[in-house]
């Protein structure tokens, strides 16, 4: 802050127009806001980007088809990007204030952050914002890129397993770079959708400049006209955005589940009767276990959808007809950084969980079958012996003494 010679070149600043102001001093729930916005997201915020870089490690590692192991590592950039920008956007300003705030040291960290490292919270908001707004709607839609090809995998696997094939034979005739590009052109194509989109978010702040009560020039985030404008309100803020995030992303993420779940069922119920008539229990019952992993999973995801990224702007709403409300705005930004960072870890870990799951039931399946065959076998061996005194029954003493041998 600089001391003021020429006082009547700026106007007096006023509270109410300030972006980013002391949470503990302007709101009634004060403690659990800047509890919400300061540790509690900072611990998300580090356990999503952990997650999401591990997310992206173990897809390069896995053997998926090129096109969703990209989709994939799009999804968890676009998730790292909004949990980065989400961090300086907000949650570093909230975060050195709790520092202080419950520290012995006053303001020692708000010192030098803002003073040492020039930090300056209310530019990074203004220019954040956009890239913010970006973020939320590109990984948005890359989760329904991503929801999609699962449906496509599981209801048309030979179409999709033969595009991936002309694909790779078409590679010889074209260079990389080319192929690479027909691949990624889904992914930037709706990268480049949501920038468009989300651009007028861009122009919703400005800093100003203004003269406090003491004497000194501060820095404020003030609304601009854009933001004030009633039918940007109503048709951008309210139908658009909450469309294009949230209610509409919903309704395709919903039928997607619904159809991948119902071609699943018909599928594996064909290729049961299959398996039954054929004698091959053990293959039956582990398609059984992924196909109860595969309803799991698609449940979690459309839960998770539905709470983390459709409440928040049900609360953006309430916000915007009754005006700035910072519990509402901190609960949202929450449940949205929560979204984000917890996309890939249900596509890859708990994933990964349910198939080592159903691997070990799998394993256990094989090993009950091959003790069952050698009892049989055991039995059948006494019986061409013809001693008719040790045809006495395979009982549990058998199963135990072949399975311990087995193991």
């Amino acid at each position: 802050m600089n001391n003021l010679n020429i006082e009547s070149s700026l106007p007096p600043c006023n509270n109410d127009h300030t972006m980013y102001i002391s949470i503990k001093n302007n709101v009634d729930s004060d403690y659990l806001s800047i509890w919400i916005q300061g540790p509690i997201s900072i611990i998300i915020l580090t356990l999503g980007l952990f997650g999401n870089i591990h997310s992206i490690k173990v897809v390069f590692q896995s053997t998926i088809n090129t096109s969703t192991t990209i989709s994939l590592i799009a999804l968890a950039l676009w998730d790292v990007v909004l949990l980065v920008i989400s961090f300086f956007h907000h949650n570093l300003y909230t975060f050195v204030l709790w520092l202080d705030e419950y520290s012995n040291n006053k303001n020692i960290f708000k010192n030098w952050v803002f003073n040492k490292l020039k930090y300056n919270p209310y530019l990074s908001a203004c220019i954040l914002n956009g890239l913010l707004a970006c973020a939320h709607m590109a990984s948005t839609w890359m989760l329904i890129y991503v929801t999609a090809q699962r449906f496509f995998a599981v209801s048309r696997p030979l179409s999709f397993i033969s595009h991936e094939s002309m694909s790779s034979k078409k590679k010889r005739r074209t260079s990389y770079v080319k192929s690479s590009i027909v691949k990624i052109k889904i992914p930037c194509l709706l990268s480049i959708v949501s920038a468009i989109i989300s651009l007028p978010c861009s122009f919703e702040y400005y800093v100003d400049e203004c003269l406090n009560s003491t004497g000194y020039v501060v820095k404020i985030v003030q609304t601009s006209s854009l933001i004030e404008n009633r039918n940007y309100i109503i048709f951008y803020r309210s139908i658009l955005l909450p469309i294009l995030q949230s209610f509409g992303p919903i309704t395709i993420i919903s039928i997607l589940t619904y159809k991948t779940i119902n071609s699943l069922k018909m599928m594996m119920h064909r290729r049961a009767l299959i398996l039954l008539q054929q004698g091959r229990n053990s293959i039956f019952f582990s398609d059984k276990d992924k196909t109860k992993s595969l309803q799991l999973i698609s449940a979690l995801l459309l839960g998770k959808f539905v709470v983390l990224r459709c409440f928040p702007t049900f609360l953006e709403i309430v916000k915007l007809i009754y005006g700035q409300k910072f519990l509402l705005t901190d609960v949202a930004d929450l449940l949205i950084i929560l979204n984000s960072a917890t996309n890939c870890f249900v596509f890859v870990v708990i994933k990964a969980v349910f198939e080592t799951r159903r691997l070990k039931k799998a394993r256990e399946r094989q090993r009950e079958m091959v003790v069952n065959t050698a009892v049989q076998m055991l039995r059948i061996s006494r019986f061409i012996a013809s001693d008719k005194s040790l045809l006495l029954g395979y009982d549990h003493e058998d199963v135990q003494t072949i399975s311990s041998n087995l193991a």
